[in-house]
């Protein structure tokens, strides 16, 4: 496809997204199967970690293929993440949970994360799901 605008293009993708979404809900539940949705935490999304200057370097590239794409489209996968919620798909954001983090966490300059990085993210897609098995009749 071509796009007027890249705001087009983003949005298409993300009701893309959205969309796949509920099919995958629709499909695990019709299937017996747990389905949770997990936003993954990227250090293009401002403010989601404190960076010192040895992780900004390893972890940055201003010029990075990806880093347009995060910045202009996180926010509206987010948004399209509390759509999802309120439609009843278990949603879960993450892009934050590096926020409190000021140990190094990012490897490289796409999106990968260290072993203590891992078990953060682990450790809260775990919570959520204890939780949310926990609530059930």
């Amino acid at each position: 496809n071509t796009y007027a605008e890249p705001d087009e293009m983003y949005d298409q993708l993300v009701s893309l997204w959205q969309r796949c979404s509920r099919q995958l809900e629709q499909l695990c539940r019709t299937n017996g199967i747990r389905y949770l949705h997990v936003l993954q935490p990227n250090q293009y999304v401002e403010g989601s970690k404190p960076m010192g200057d040895a992780e900004r370097d390893v972890a940055i590239e201003p010029r990075h293929k990806y880093r347009p794409g995060v910045i202009q489209g996180y926010p509206r996968l987010q948004e399209a993440g509390a759509g999802l919620s309120r439609a009843g798909v278990d949603f879960l954001d993450l892009t934050m949970v590096f926020s409190g983090t000021a140990e190094p966490i990012y490897i490289d300059d796409c999106c990968h994360y260290n072993p203590q990085g891992n078990r953060m993210l682990a450790d809260a897609i775990a919570d959520r799901l204890l939780e949310s098995r926990s609530s059930r009749p």
